[in-house]
């Protein structure tokens, strides 16, 4: 049986990420997150978590996550998964390319008071932007 915060994580990835649900995170999200390995330019806390939501999902409007692995011990959440999208908008200077793009990301979360309040993650970075401008990609 899932624990209660194995259910908050995969509520948020499913509903808030994958399907842009950004709203969601004002009941799932704790006010002061802390990104550890947050995007470039984003902000902290959770409207930088937002921004930086829509941002992605700009960038590629059919985004998904497929959650491969979840576990849990105590208060902390990993993950590992795999996101899905088509580059439609600009993401990290590059214009929409119209590429099918899939990046593995690992991810580590950790609730307080029924809430996500950090967050480490790993993306492969160097995959997707090989994804976006490799001309036999």
């Amino acid at each position: 049986m899932a624990s209660r915060h194995e259910e908050i994580v995969r509520r948020w990835i499913d509903e808030g990420f994958s399907k842009g649900n950004v709203a969601l995170a004002d009941a799932l999200v704790a006010e002061g997150l802390i990104a550890h390995t947050a995007l470039p330019g984003q902000s902290s806390g959770r409207e930088g978590l937002k921004k930086a939501v829509s941002t992605l999902r700009a960038a590629f409007p059919d985004l998904a996550v497929r959650i491969d692995d979840l576990i849990s011990e105590g208060d902390r959440v990993a993950v590992r998964d795999e996101i899905i999208g088509t580059h439609q908008g600009t993401f990290n200077g590059i214009a929409a390319t119209g590429r099918k793009v899939s990046v593995g990301r690992i991810s580590f979360y950790k609730l307080k008071d029924g809430q996500i309040a950090e967050t480490w993650s790993q993306l492969d970075m160097a995959g997707l932007m090989r994804q976006l401008t490799s001309p036999t990609a």
